[in-house]
């Protein structure tokens, strides 16, 4: 096989790693597409707190299930203090804190309007990992960033600047 087969086997490996990981996030972003349309429709007559209740009670009892029957539960009983102090700091973050208030924009905005501007959290995610992990701020970073800053301002200025 030799040093070229070898490299051009992990390049392989590493490119199907990759068709993967798109393939995960184009999923994810079909169904978080879908959610907030449904989550409008369920907003109409719940309040937001009510709803994220719902949705929140929902998710942990089939979660609960799919960790009970695939065997995880062991490996959530082995985590130390630190990571599930981290996980449980973020959940509260996204997972209450950061789906209320969604709930609540959605409630009083449009999905169309509401989903591009919450939508920004990259940006965030982006800054913090330059200032936490060391990552680097490369032009094509920067570029998405203006671009998604500007897409936001579109959105946010259509009626002001295109109104019917």
């Amino acid at each position: 096989m030799g040093v070229r087969g070898i490299a051009a086997g992990a390049r392989l490996l590493l490119l199907e790693k990759r068709v993967k990981a798109y393939w995960f996030a184009a999923m994810a972003a079909l169904f978080w597409g879908v959610a907030p349309v449904l989550e409008k429709l369920g907003l109409r007559k719940a309040p937001p707190i009510v709803a994220l209740s719902i949705r929140a009670i929902s998710v942990a009892v089939l979660l609960t299930v799919i960790t009970l029957a695939s065997g995880h539960w062991r490996q959530m009983v082995r985590q130390d203090g630190r990571t599930v102090l981290v996980l449980v700091i973020a959940g509260l973050c996204s997972a209450l804190v950061g789906q209320l208030v969604y709930f609540h924009a959605l409630k009083l905005g449009t999905p169309a309007t509401v989903v591009p501007v919450a939508a920004t959290y990259p940006l965030v995610a982006a800054a913090l990992s330059v200032g936490f992990f060391g990552e680097p701020l490369t032009p094509g970073k920067a570029i998405g960033a203006v671009l998604v800053i500007l897409g936001v301002l579109a959105i946010g200025l259509d009626k002001v600047m295109w109104p019917k």
